[in-house]
């Protein structure tokens, strides 16, 4: 059954990282290509939302902040923290993709919003 109706078909996918080259750079998505470099990408556009009174996330995530202290608490380099832990994969390769954008928020994490 499973062969004739699978479950989740298997789609494209890409490799995102949120890096940071240097301590006073901002977190930034970036796509790894074919050779292994990362390459700014700008599929990805912050996503802000005004919340109602009294509604407010239970935490507060700072990636810029998360990326520098992996990086002193590991005595890692910050592009090798950035490699290691600010990897998301992502569906890619439809036909839309290269024209849509992804969606981020800090709380909310990297979505698409369809309408």
């Amino acid at each position: 059954m499973q062969k004739r109706t699978p479950f989740r078909r298997a789609s494209p996918q890409e490799s995102f990282f949120l890096t940071m080259k240097e301590d006073d750079d901002e977190a930034e998505f970036c796509l790894m290509q074919d050779d292994g470099m990362l390459k700014p990408s700008e599929r990805f556009e912050l996503h802000e939302f005004v919340m109602a009174e009294g509604v407010q996330p239970w935490f507060e995530i700072d990636y810029r902040e998360v990326l520098l202290e992996l990086a002193e608490t590991r005595q890692m380099e910050l592009s090798s923290v950035s490699r290691r832990y600010g990897e998301i994969t992502l569906r890619g390769g439809g036909k839309w993709d290269s024209i849509e954008k992804w969606r981020y928020h800090p709380v909310l994490g990297v979505f698409r919003e369809y309408l």
